[in-house]
């Protein structure tokens, strides 16, 4: 079940959402090491995956998942949508909108910005699947070193977003302590 969904059907229960934002946030925490680790390594490749017209950034709405499966699986599986992206398709759209003022790019001579509704793909699809930043740039059509800046940029704009909402960090060893007893049971 993905995190936004956890959250709202136990939003009854404060605890609860408590311990699975701290478990969340702990397990994001586990992630950076690996992120720093995947960034250096795709700066370091031999094989730049940003040239030009070659690699898995090549023609991202002719090939690429947000722009292609994701449009399919809308119209025609809306249940095959959900197991994809872990969120129904309304709720992926109310996110990129109350995002977007938070991840708007200015157009420049040399690139486009890349879209909000594929920042926010690629970041719930990285933390749904626990994919590397090195597979994703084959299924975003997204090089992975942008894509290691698209994923916490996206989480850091929908905790301002919804942050105040549902999401409470501990604060004392016992309140730790208790999120811990509500992942036991």
């Amino acid at each position: 079940m993905d995190l936004l969904h956890l959250i709202l059907e136990n939003q009854h229960d404060p605890e609860l959402v408590k311990g699975i934002l701290n478990f969340h946030n702990a397990m994001l925490q586990l992630r950076i090491p690996r992120c720093m680790e995947e960034r250096q390594l795709a700066r370091r490749s031999i094989d730049n995956q940003d040239v030009a017209g070659s690699g898995p950034t090549h023609d991202k709405k002719e090939k690429g998942y947000y722009d292609n499966l994701m449009q399919e699986l809308a119209t025609e599986n809306t249940g095959l949508y959900r197991n994809f992206i872990r969120i129904m398709e309304d709720l992926f759209d109310e996110i990129v909108e109350c995002v977007t003022p938070y991840m708007k790019k200015t157009l420049t001579f040399w690139r486009r910005p890349i879209e909000p509704g594929l920042c926010v793909a690629i970041a719930l699809r990285y933390l749904a699947t626990g994919e590397s930043y090195k597979s994703l740039p084959y299924q975003f059509r997204v090089a992975a070193n942008t894509i290691c800046s698209i994923v916490p940029e996206t989480c850091r704009a929908i905790v301002a977003t919804y942050g105040g909402e549902v999401m409470q960090v501990p604060s004392t060893p016992e309140e730790w302590k208790e999120v811990a007893l509500g992942f036991e049971e």
